[in-house]
């Protein structure tokens, strides 16, 4: 396998290597940095990050490792909704209210809109102080 045009790679995917040794001819085989995509379920083997380096790769992924997390928690909150009729016994595994604001950054995101807020109003007062006729 020869690739004669490397400019502007930062790095190189190999689609789907179906086994250990193919993912070892893919950093062998290719003179630049190579990218490992682990997917649960995919035809690649998922392997642990360490492995992979020492394979060679410059970097991995689990593209799809999230959404899997996300949607088996999201069945047992509906499971638990539908017997139960309520999220208490999940409490334990949820975020609360002000824990979840605190994670997005709401309270400074709230400080900067309110900052915002008041240097629009100011251009805008300030505006109508120019537009008056003398």
């Amino acid at each position: 396998m020869t690739l004669a045009n490397l400019d502007g790679a930062d790095l190189l995917f190999v689609e789907a290597p179906l086994n250990i040794e193919e993912l070892r001819r893919v950093c062998s085989e290719i003179a630049a940095p190579c990218l490992a995509n682990n997917v649960e379920g995919g035809k690649t083997p998922v392997m642990p990050a360490k492995i992979l380096e020492e394979m060679g790769f410059a970097a991995v992924t689990w593209p799809v490792s999230a959404t899997y997390a996300i949607a088996h928690v999201l069945g047992e909150l509906y499971a638990t909704l539908m017997r139960d009729g309520t999220t208490a016994a999940l409490a334990n595994r949820m975020l609360d209210f002000d824990a979840f604001n605190e994670l997005i950054g709401l309270p400074e995101l709230r400080e900067r809109e309110s900052r915002w807020q008041n240097e629009a109003q100011d251009l805008v007062e300030g505006f109508g102080e120019q537009a008056e006729p003398d």
